[in-house]
């Protein structure tokens, strides 16, 4: 009968229901014992740490360049480390592809924490959306997930880890900067008059995430962190929790289409994914500060390198501009004439 019918639907209703409420409920559960780890503190007088960043071999074209440009900062910036610090670079990459050799790394890793700093290619990574078929349309999210693969065994020597995107450079800043707590960069994806960092919020609660109220909560969490090796881990995996869970409940199919683009943005985008799951993350993982100062600043300022440790090349700034780099607009630029190290867009 119609009657019976309709009681059918409201039981598959209602159970469905549950037991959507029971996988977020065993999801959060699972990510709430991803909260606190502790490794052994080193005790040698060293202070030892990697900027680790994923090199994706398919897309070598774009991002061999801003590998170059990151290590070329790199070496500029261990000329004024002292001389207890030991800053490598981990590049993390599927397989080993002839071009890595132009790069100036090894593919090893480190044997103990007394050695010289060195750059070390990582091969051997699957990237998410072929391990586990999920976010097949967004590949941003294993920029992220190298971190995980990394701590399998390459990480324990690493007293501090910056998990950082490669079109960026290291300043003389951050030669000697060694904060005492996890350090965030600066986002950009909430913004008046739209709800999306309490969409964000809401989340947090719904999977038992939040540790804060809303007006306590940092917004606007940036792509780069840097902190003890142990907690960047655990809120990279955390992350990556997250942005599954965000993947299949929080987008529908249209959303997460290439051919939807950027029709969400700036109220609710999928091409900022990461951004989002950091930012739920970062909150629940970390005792952490949001320093915009020094992290994430802008590759086309014209203040001085001493005072901003990490760049990054913003869209349509201006010089510095990945953009207009890749256009070969730079080309013709005598550098020797051109570069003051000390001003942010000429040093980049």
């Amino acid at each position: 009968s119609s009657s019976q019918t309709r009681r059918c639907i409201l039981l598959l209703v209602c159970s469905l229901g549950a037991l959507n409420y029971l996988h977020v409920f065993k999801q959060a559960s699972r990510l709430q014992s991803l909260r606190f780890t502790v490794t052994p503190k080193h005790e040698d007088g060293l202070f030892v740490r990697a900027a680790v960043g994923y090199l994706p071999v398919e897309k070598l074209q774009t991002f061999l360049p801003q590998a170059k440009w990151f290590l070329r900062s790199w070496q500029e910036m261990k000329k004024t480390e002292p001389l207890y610090f030991r800053t490598d670079v981990i590049l993390v990459v599927q397989d080993w592809h002839s071009s890595l050799h132009e790069l100036p790394c090894d593919n090893e890793t480190r044997i103990s924490r007394n050695e010289t700093a060195k750059c070390h290619i990582m091969t051997g990574y699957i990237p998410l959306e072929t391990r586990e078929h999920l976010l097949a349309n967004y590949r941003f999210a294993n920029s992220i997930d190298v971190i995980p693969f990394a701590a399998g065994g390459a990480l324990s020597q690493y007293d501090m880890i910056l998990r950082t995107d490669l079109d960026t450079f290291l300043t003389p800043r951050f030669s000697y900067w060694k904060p005492d707590k996890f350090i965030v960069g600066r986002g950009a994806f909430c913004f008046d008059p739209f709800d999306t960092c309490q969409r964000l919020y809401d989340i947090s609660v719904k999977l038992d995430l939040a540790t804060h109220t809303f007006n306590d909560t940092v917004q606007n969490i940036g792509s780069t962190w840097y902190g003890p090796t142990e907690r960047v881990v655990a809120c990279s995996t955390l992350a990556i929790e997250v942005m599954k869970y965000m993947h299949t409940h929080e987008f529908n199919e249209t959303e997460k289409s290439k051919a939807y683009g950027t029709k969400g943005w700036p109220a609710w985008h999928y091409g900022v994914l990461t951004l989002y799951a950091g930012q739920i993350a970062i909150n629940s993982c970390a005792d952490f500060e949001k320093r915009p100062d020094m992290l994430d600043y802008d590759a086309a300022s014209t203040e001085n390198t001493t005072e901003h440790a990490h760049l990054h090349t913003w869209p349509g700034r201006g010089q510095f501009s990945k953009m207009e780099f890749a256009k070969g607009k730079y080309d013709d630029i005598k550098l020797v004439d051109f570069l003051n190290l000390e001003v942010i867009k000429e040093y980049a």
